[in-house]
């Protein structure tokens, strides 16, 4: 393109007097730099650590599927670790799976939701007692906030209630006050919020009393009124405040989790992990029985923990000299890499030994040093900030036939020492899981808890509409893993393996990019001994013309090869799920052109 006249713009604090305009403005609102760079619009902007959004910020609209049936946690930008939203109710749009009393009647794609889809539903009732109703599972004692999207039809008012054996909450919408009329709420409140478009958002707070409770909408009032409603976004939570809303279909489904740096809260982009269980049944309540002392005794709740709840455990020396002072828990591994982790702070000790049996594998840290003092065995020891004096300390037991794990207080490097009473360390979120390297912090308490794996993907028209078939540049901003091999960074696919291309690792050491047509590797561009920490790589596509770069100032091309087929993208993963990246994207960025060498060189600085 040609630079055809000029005008001021800014990227970050630098002044840009030269903006290159052609046939189109390629510098981004709020002017952005990795654009004005490639003199190219993207058709595809996933700006996930500005963001925190899975909207594309060139069309505006969330191309993006992302599903991950569990919960899972992530840091926040105030540094604390935070649970995502979960939807616990199925079919949130009300496309099936909601069961119809008397004669009540659903139907699907009626009118524009809140998102500005035609995806909501209009409820019909035409006798006082009907309504629509899902029975989720529940656990009696723990409080949970049901909310959805409702829009006024023909009804003048709507109903609600949330039912067991008997109501454990009712509420009225009255439409010709905009209020919420003859509310009864057993346990919590109930608010009523405007969406926009004559949507209001309903959400009430109650607490379970059984384990199969109805959670109904009708559109009358339950007792004189019959009529329509619209109805859209139905959400269950595990909370005591209402959440983002996420859709479901036919699993349950978790808000995408952006993910900060706990001790600069630097914004880090989209998480996606692998699933993963964490084996250990009380991950915060080291004074359970499943955790046997020795010489130590653990005093509950003695300072604020990583999540910022007064949560965290004392460890405390006692008077004794036995063979260690802590605890420890007996389970039998499954893998041959098991990684065992604790979030640990110091109080008057600041040394702490990780051990498993069969055979042991140890390590002491230091907290003060962020030091592994001394080791044994195969433990492949890591000690990270989590910030505000905490530290995830964690190490890998060696073989499938470990039967315990322990952690015991360390002074002078060593597990024994002259007792000194009342003196201990705080913890918190105990971890054991199947793998090499720990994940992120997977709650329990008093079973097991697997986190599903994250997966988000663009298919169909979401992406036909920015990719280009024979030729295109794909820029990713990551978090590269040198701690395990086939970490994805994205996969561009027909669904299979026989049609794709992928940024991935090959070895810990290792970046490649690839691609793959008809089951023949044809481009395979490796650069070795790359560091991991924060990468920028760019691959670039058409035939007999590759090319990759990366922010190391590695460029190679591939002047031999053919472009494969896709019908959908991958994002920090196979296009199966599998290969997960295991760690945080901050950007995603294509254009539908083969840029050239010099500019693909340049937007990776």
């Amino acid at each position: 393109m040609n630079n055809l006249n000029t005008q001021t713009a800014y990227v970050g604090s630098a002044e840009i007097t030269q903006v290159r305009k052609g046939d189109r403005l390629v510098l981004a609102p709020n002017g952005d730099k990795l654009w004005y760079d490639s003199n190219e619009l993207p058709s595809l902007d996933l700006r996930f650590a500005e963001d925190k959004s899975l909207v594309d910020a060139t069309t505006g609209s969330n191309l993006v599927d992302f599903t991950r049936a569990s919960s899972g946690t992530y840091v926040g930008s105030d540094r604390l670790i935070k649970t995502a939203t979960t939807n616990l109710l199925l079919q949130s749009e009300f496309q099936s799976n909601w069961a119809l009393f008397n004669t009540a009647s659903l139907d699907p794609n009626q009118a524009l939701a809140p998102d500005g889809l035609t995806t909501a539903a209009l409820n019909t009732s035409t006798d006082t007692t009907d309504y629509v109703y899902s029975i989720p599972a529940t656990t009696i004692g723990a409080q949970y906030v049901f909310s959805f999207y409702i829009k006024a039809g023909t009804s003048t008012r709507n109903h609600w209630h949330v039912r067991t054996s008997s109501t454990v909450a009712f509420g009225q919408i009255n439409w010709s006050s905009g209020t919420i009329a003859s509310l009864d709420v057993g346990v919590g409140s109930a608010t009523f919020v405007d969406a926009g478009n004559g949507w209001y958002r309903v959400s009430v707070v109650y607490t379970a009393a059984e384990t199969n409770a109805r959670h109904r909408i009708g559109a009358g009032d339950n007792t004189s009124t019959i009529g329509t409603a619209y109805l859209w976004g139905a959400q269950l939570e595990q909370s005591s405040t209402v959440g983002e809303y996420v859709k479901t279909t036919s699993t349950i489904n978790s808000a995408p989790r952006f993910d900060h740096d706990p001790t600069t809260g630097e914004s880090l982009g989209l998480l996606v992990e692998e699933s993963r269980t964490n084996l250990l049944e009380y991950s915060e309540e080291f004074d359970q029985t499943t955790w046997s002392a020795s010489g130590a005794s653990v005093s509950a709740d003695q300072t604020i923990a990583p999540d910022g709840n007064t949560t965290a455990d004392k460890l405390v020396c006692g008077t004794g000299t036995p063979i260690y002072q802590g605890i420890q828990q007996a389970i039998t591994a499954t893998s041959s890499a098991t990684r065992f982790s604790v979030y640990v702070k110091a109080a008057e000790i600041d040394q702490v030994e990780l051990r498993s049996f069969n055979p042991t594998d140890l390590a002491i840290f230091e907290l003060s040093t962020q030091q592994v003092l001394s080791q044994s065995g195969s433990p492949d020891p890591t000690i990270t900030d989590a910030g505000n004096g905490w530290y995830r300390c964690s190490i890998t037991s060696s073989s499938s036939a470990a039967t315990s794990f322990r952690i015991s207080l360390a002074s002078g490097g060593n597990r024994t020492f002259t007792p000194i009473p009342g003196a201990g360390l705080y913890l918190w979120g105990a971890q054991l899981e199947e793998g090499s390297f720990p994940t992120s912090y997977i709650p329990t308490e008093g079973s097991t808890v697997t986190r599903s794996a994250d997966v988000a993907s663009i298919t169909g028209a979401n992406f036909s509409s920015w990719y280009r078939q024979d030729e295109g540049t794909v820029f990713v901003d990551f978090q590269l893993n040198t701690v395990s091999v086939n970490n994805l960074a994205f996969s561009i696919n027909d669904n299979s393996f026989a049609n794709r291309q992928a940024i991935y690792t090959p070895t810990t050491t290792s970046l490649r990019y690839r691609s793959i047509t008809s089951n023949t590797n044809d481009v395979a561009i490796s650069f070795v001994t790359i560091a991991g920490g924060r990468r920028k790589a760019v691959g670039a596509y058409k035939v007999n013309d590759f090319a990759f770069a990366l922010d190391t100032g590695d460029f190679q091309t591939d002047t031999s090869a053919a472009v494969p087929p896709a019908t959908q993208l991958n994002i920090g993963s196979e296009f199966n799920g599998a290969a997960s990246l295991n760690n945080t994207i901050r950007r995603f960025t294509y254009w539908p052109a083969r840029l050239p060498n010099e500019t693909l060189q340049t937007i990776t600085q």
